[in-house]
């Protein structure tokens, strides 16, 4: 700011009296994860984005179909920024591209016994949204895909956007269909030449997403839940009609893989489970939530098929450590080799705020907070002084403590 104009300390002052920058800033929500978030310093705890990033390379260019699948786990005491860093990876992702983003706050799983059908749904809605792409994570998968299908039908046919894709999808349907033919049956049978284990309703609910029309409804129907039945046979899928959730539960793992190993071909996906470490409630067979996340995650390890030629997968487990020690890692049957195979059952420690960081991170939230305001401040920290979030700083704060205290001074 040497070269700015100060604005007049009474319009600063006002502007602090009349908001509190840090009222919320300790509290993050699934909608800080998909959406803008909150600022970021990139060193902090670089060290556990940077292995989560080399995690997903590796898989990506293991010519082992073994290693497509890798796993770690995140810990730290409440509010130190396990969140944080989960935010900080999707907007890397967004911006940046390299892998799909799938988010599960296993908070809002209201009954542990029908786990597999809410991670379905979970991962229907990760992948509805947007992507580095500027349209949502679905469509991307679904525009390679149909790329490969118009190759396979002509292989003249050039390479279309996922904008362009969408922009002429329904338009493409309704003028084959004046010819008295069905241009979704002849691209998924193209698709499916390639990927013959693919569940053919899969590939063809991924490919609707393209529709503007029907793409509320192809995601509906990904997620597991019913469709009309005559939407359903206007879409040719099944309409999941008449099941009751435990049905559901039951068919839900086999459709997660599906799923999994059918984007996974396109593009690497990264799966975070966070909030797991809620005791308050049981599956009918005894386990615990942390117990029933890990047990989810040694399955999905398991089971999922992927080819030499795919892009691989990395799950991330976030938990405190004493979840770690006393919960998942005394699990039998190898659940702790398969949730923390990347650093072989050593989970990556976040590390607590020190006196640089704390002043960066102030620094950042009053950045935006004036910037709003069209002020400009005597200096970056104003109304603190450097020294004195340093001399808090060195207490080891967490991030929403640090926030607490900031938001008290403020």
């Amino acid at each position: 700011m040497n070269n700015i104009e100060v604005s007049p300390i009474e319009a600063v002052n006002a502007a602090i009296q009349n908001h509190n920058p840090f009222s919320k800033a300790g509290i993050v929500k699934e909608q800080d994860i998909w959406g803008k978030g909150f600022p970021d310093i990139p060193t902090l705890n670089a060290h556990a984005s940077d292995a989560i990033f080399q995690a997903v390379e590796k898989v990506q260019t293991s010519q082992s179909s073994q290693e497509k699948v890798t796993s770690l786990v995140l810990t730290a005491q409440q509010g130190v920024g396990k969140s944080h860093i989960l935010s900080r990876i999707r907007r890397r992702l967004e911006s940046n591209g390299g892998a799909l983003f799938v988010y599960a706050s296993v908070n809002n799983y209201t009954d542990l016994n029908l786990i597999k059908y809410q991670f379905q749904q979970t991962l229907a809605n990760s992948l509805s949204h947007t992507g580095s792409q500027s349209v949502m994570q679905w469509q991307e998968i679904a525009a390679a895909m149909a790329n490969e299908g118009f190759k396979a039908i002509n292989s003249a046919s050039q390479n279309l956007s996922p904008q362009e894709l969408i922009d002429r999808f329904d338009r493409v349907c309704a003028s084959w269909a004046t010819k008295n033919k069905n241009f979704m049956n002849t691209l998924t049978k193209q698709v499916l030449k390639t990927k013959l284990k693919a569940d053919p309703y899969i590939v063809r609910a991924v490919l609707w997403t393209l529709s503007e029309a029907e793409t509320p409804f192809a995601i509906k129907w990904l997620s597991g839940e019913e469709l009309d039945k005559s939407k359903a046979e206007e879409l040719g899928l099944p309409a999941n009609s008449g099941k009751t959730n435990q049905d559901r539960e039951a068919e839900s793992l086999n459709n997660v893989q599906q799923i999994l190993n059918l984007v996974s071909y396109y593009s690497p996906v990264i799966i975070c489970f966070d909030e797991i470490d809620v005791n308050t409630s049981c599956r009918d067979d005894g386990l615990t939530t942390p117990q029933v996340i890990a047990d989810l995650v040694k399955r999905l390890y398991d089971t999922l098929e992927h080819s030499e030629l795919g892009q691989g997968l990395v799950i991330i487990t976030v938990m405190m450590p004493y979840t770690w020690t006393e919960t998942v890692h005394v699990m039998s049957g190898g659940i702790p080799d398969r949730v923390s195979t990347y650093t072989q059952r050593k989970p990556i420690d976040l590390k607590y705020l020190n006196g640089d960081s704390l002043v960066d991170l102030v620094q950042l939230w009053l950045q935006d907070f004036y910037h709003l305001r069209n002020l400009n401040p005597p200096h970056p920290v104003y109304p603190f002084e450097e020294s004195q979030l340093r001399e808090y700083g060195r207490g080891k704060p967490t991030v929403t403590g640090s926030f607490d205290v900031v938001c008290r001074e403020f």
